[in-house]
């Protein structure tokens, strides 16, 4: 949640100022940032398409790349994984 929040103050941002907006740990960053864009949330222009089909890894994604939201988003509804959904309530 505190991910997707940056960008109601910021078009895109580097993965780096996410993380160092945030204040959370970069592991966890990485997890939630695959998420959204597996869900097609979020958008990266160095990361292409196919990548996102099969497994994303963490070492795929580099603290330069830019992220926005993308503009064609209009899901209500977001599936999200259980362990994210943890993440959010705690923090």
């Amino acid at each position: 949640m505190a991910v997707l929040l940056l960008f109601n103050q910021f078009e895109n941002m580097t993965i780096e100022k996410i993380l160092d907006k945030t204040q959370i740990e970069g592991e966890l960053v990485t997890q939630v940032l695959i998420s959204l864009l597996k869900s097609k949330i979020l958008i990266c222009s160095q990361i292409n398409a196919e990548d996102l089909d099969k497994d994303l890894k963490k070492s795929d994604i580099q603290l330069d790349y830019t992220i926005q939201v993308d503009p064609k988003f209009t899901r209500y509804e977001i599936d999200c994984k259980f362990e994210i959904l943890i993440f959010i309530f705690y923090f």
